[in-house]
């Protein structure tokens, strides 16, 4: 009479099939075999080939300090083998012996091919998993050679900036400098000397000006500049800026409107005072003889609203945006008629931008001239 195969007992094999299923390496696969009672699954022992696709062949004994031969075929030296495949893809093999008591018979050997068959799949995935992390380990691995790289460059040209400008403010220290001499002897010089040693000294600050713009706007792109917030008197702040301006107001004899009813902001004033410096010297740039020009700033919720506006060309609509560009022009460089590198406007949003705020262009009242908005947060008091 034919031995009848026995039957695992209770759901080892359920319990078994989501073990595998779950595990995240195979390390947890082994775990999940050694935690199994062999005896209670009807064998004594099993062995687990596993073959990854970038790896050598790894062979485990269950339990670990049991000697088993390792079959070649289906069924040779006592034991079934069942191949770990999936989509065409050997992934190793589990090779199941019997117990004593069921030599006459795999128990359960359609359990044992739907083990494989989970193993396959677990194995499959794990696989995937380890290779995507090391495809990413390896991008991440490129992305800091790359990021050092950028490091380097971006401090080779802070250091060639800082470098052209020292070479740059150098000579034309020496320049203004030797210009103010001369000018407190001025009425000494003949009329035309006198009116070339103004010349000269006009476009050395105007010079000077430039370098510190592009300076300060390459220190701000490269995050280098932190605010200086404190409490600031605006009405000085605007007075000393329309000062420094003065001669050409005069000259074009331009009317003034002031009409700040904040008369303290917290704010970076160096900043705050070189982004009103562009914004009131375009206005008195591009405004025409006997014009107007006006500053006026208001609370507004959350904080202070400062506009600068003009009787002057205005902006064409279509051009709005463009302005907040680096070294953009609107003019032909060869027929312009208004001189500038273009960097005073980007350096205004910069600063702007740094305090939290927004700035934008608007056509002015009547649809003349141009206005410039300018919002900065205020702390709550």
């Amino acid at each position: 009479m034919v031995k009848a195969p026995s039957r695992m007992k209770g759901d080892i094999p359920l319990v078994l099939c989501h073990s595998i299923a779950k595990s995240q390496d195979k390390r947890e696969i082994l775990k999940s075999f050694e935690e199994i009672s062999l005896k209670d699954m009807g064998i004594k022992g099993l062995i687990l080939t596993l073959k990854s696709p970038w790896g050598k062949e790894e062979t485990y004994s269950i339990p670990p300090d049991q000697t088993l031969p390792l079959p070649s075929r289906k069924e040779e030296e006592g034991g079934y083998r069942f191949d770990i495949e999936l989509e065409g893809t050997l992934l190793g093999s589990l090779t199941i012996f019997p117990s004593e008591t069921n030599k006459e018979a795999l128990p359960e050997e359609k359990t044992w091919q739907t083990i494989a068959k989970i193993l396959a799949v677990t194995l499959m995935k794990i696989w995937k998993e380890k290779e995507l992390y090391q495809q990413l380990q390896a991008r991440e691995e490129e992305l800091e050679e790359t990021v050092k790289e950028l490091r380097k460059i971006k401090e080779t040209q802070t250091a060639f900036m800082k470098r052209v400008a020292h070479e740059l403010r150098t000579p034309l220290h020496s320049i203004i400098g030797f210009s103010q001499i001369l000018k407190e002897e001025e009425d000494k010089l003949p009329p035309e000397a006198q009116n070339h040693l103004h010349l000269i000294l006009e476009k050395a600050r105007e010079m000077k000006e430039v370098i510190e713009d592009i300076t300060l706007l390459w220190e701000m792109k490269m995050e280098e500049e932190e605010l200086r917030l404190q409490e600031v008197a605006l009405t000085q702040l605007v007075d000393q800026v329309l000062e420094t301006l003065s001669p050409t107001i005069l000259e074009k004899k331009l009317e003034v409107h002031k009409d700040l009813e904040v008369p303290k902001a917290t704010l970076d004033g160096e900043r705050i005072a070189r982004a009103l410096y562009h914004l009131l010297s375009n206005a008195v740039k591009f405004t025409p003889q006997g014009g107007e020009i006006g500053i006026k700033a208001e609370e507004m919720p959350g904080g202070i609203k400062i506009s600068v506006w003009d009787t002057g060309i205005g902006i064409p609509p279509e051009h709005m945006e463009e302005i907040w560009e680096p070294f953009k022009q609107l003019e032909d460089p060869l027929t312009r008629k208004y001189q500038g590198m273009g960097v005073g406007l980007p350096l205004v949003k910069r600063i702007v931008t740094a305090h939290g705020g927004e700035v934008w262009a608007e056509k002015g009242e009547g649809g003349k001239g141009t206005r410039f908005v300018m919002i900065i947060p205020q702390a709550p008091k």
